[in-house]
């Protein structure tokens, strides 16, 4: 199996049938600018050193685990203006908004934060599985922790790429751009993408 990275370049439009660039300073033109955000988008690679096949003596190729650090207790408070930007305490809010809306059982407590080793993260609730519902797309499965933590940041983090880039927030609009690549390419790898990439279809 062969995998191809794109760079902005392999997306390069002519003056003569390109749109004039987006308000949010991306660079692409409006035409281009978010639908180049989608998983297709990325050809199907990972980030060096994220994943990595492993062949199970001539079985069927399976994934090996994601690397991911857990983020340690003195750096915790600098974790989220990391991932999110001056954007933070709305994010961080709305990542717990949005596991009491999806998660029945969820209370509240402990969310760990998880940095990938090629950048970007993600928040994962304190347990083992969750139960999750999407009432927008029927989705309703239990996962784990580790799914459901990215599940959830994904949400938030497609959201707030799409009200900074409507507003024109050029900053905020390439720092959740950033983020969505990183956190797609770490959920290709993930054991459990299917049913992620269900969740947020």
């Amino acid at each position: 199996m062969i995998f191809r990275s794109f760079t902005r370049s392999d997306f390069a439009v002519s003056p003569s049938n390109s749109r004039q660039p987006c308000v949010s300073g991306c660079g692409f033109p409006c035409a281009l600018c978010i639908p180049a955000l989608s998983p297709g988008f990325y050809g199907g690679t990972a980030q060096p050193g994220v994943a990595e096949y492993v062949n199970n003596g001539g079985n069927p190729m399976q994934y090996a685990k994601p690397v991911t650090l857990n983020v340690e207790e003195c750096d915790r408070l600098s974790f989220l203006p990391y991932l999110f930007g001056n954007d933070f305490l709305y994010a961080e809010a709305y990542v717990y908004a949005l596991a009491q809306k999806m998660m029945p059982e969820y209370q509240g407590g402990f969310w760990h934060f998880i940095r990938l080793p090629d950048g970007g993260g993600y928040m994962m609730p304190d347990g083992d599985r969750f139960h999750l519902v999407n009432g927008e797309n029927w989705f309703d499965r239990t996962v784990s922790a580790d799914a459901a933590g990215i599940i959830l940041t994904s949400l938030v983090i497609n959201r707030q790429l799409w009200l900074y880039h409507d507003s024109g927030n050029a900053g905020l609009t390439h720092l959740y751009r950033m983020r969505d690549a990183q956190l797609w390419s770490h959920i290709e790898f993930h054991p459990e993408c299917n049913a992620i990439y269900a969740a947020l279809d």
